[in-house]
């Protein structure tokens, strides 16, 4: 008996796939409000662990890149009222990288990054606020 490749039964072990487990990173406050924490939860067993601790920067901007990194750009934090940072966390690693700062701090604005050439992170700043007032991306 010759079957065409799409026309092949199932295997046995092919039948009832398992679904893969599907795990969410969840920011949140943690109860001293002092420092936000990453925990990665798992859906199927209904658990969270902590992955790591982050600076607490309100009215930053994040962007996720795939499913390998997350970018949190400018905002407020307990030392500078207009942000120039810009961290990277690495999902796989589970860890912070600092990038090169923003030109000048903002927050209350948006961002978006993109990966170029699978390498290169390109990043887009518009709008927000500074110092001076309203920002203007135009």
């Amino acid at each position: 008996m010759c079957f065409a490749e799409n026309e092949k039964p199932p295997r046995p072990f092919n039948r009832h796939l398992r679904p893969s487990p599907v795990h969410f990173l969840v920011f949140g406050e943690d109860r001293s409000q002092n420092r936000l924490s990453i925990l990665r939860f798992n859906e199927q067993l209904q658990k969270g662990h902590l992955v790591t601790d982050m600076e607490k920067r309100e009215y930053a901007s994040y962007s996720a890149v795939g499913e390998e990194s997350i970018f949190m750009i400018g905002g407020q934090t307990a030392e500078e009222d207009y942000a120039t940072s810009v961290s990277e966390f690495l999902v796989r690693e589970g860890r912070w990288c600092e990038r090169a700062p923003l030109a000048f701090g903002r927050w209350e604005h948006a961002a978006a990054v993109l990966k170029a050439d699978g390498r290169k992170a390109l990043l887009g700043v518009f709008g927000g606020h500074d110092e001076e007032g309203c920002l203007s991306s135009w």
